[in-house]
């Protein structure tokens, strides 16, 4: 092995993208989830359902995250019981946070 090369392959990393991600990573280049070794990282995910559209309700939208993500891990070949932190981001939490509670 040449001189470099193992900092390489240190680094290396496989992008997961799913089939209801494929149309935004073709026009972004952001995968759903990478995958680095043993860990999933999963990116940042919204409540679209599947045609794109996004529910009026607003714990229909947190409903349909956690589903998005968990097709996302299902996509890593991973599930929720394998999940050790959630990173949640939300712009507006005080107005959600008693839809995120009932949801969680």
């Amino acid at each position: 092995m040449a001189t470099g090369e193992s900092d390489h392959l240190q680094f290396r990393r496989d992008v997961v993208v799913p089939d209801h991600w494929r149309e935004f990573y073709d026009a972004t280049h952001v995968p759903a989830a990478v995958r680095h070794g043993g860990t999933v990282h999963v990116t940042g995910h919204t409540g679209d359902k599947p045609d794109g559209s996004f529910d009026a309700d607003l714990e229909a939208q947190i409903r349909q995250t956690f589903r998005n993500v968990g097709r996302t891990l299902a996509g890593s070949g991973v599930g929720w019981d394998d999940v050790i932190v959630l990173r949640s981001y939300h712009v507006g939490l005080h107005v959600q946070a008693e839809s995120l509670l009932q949801v969680a």
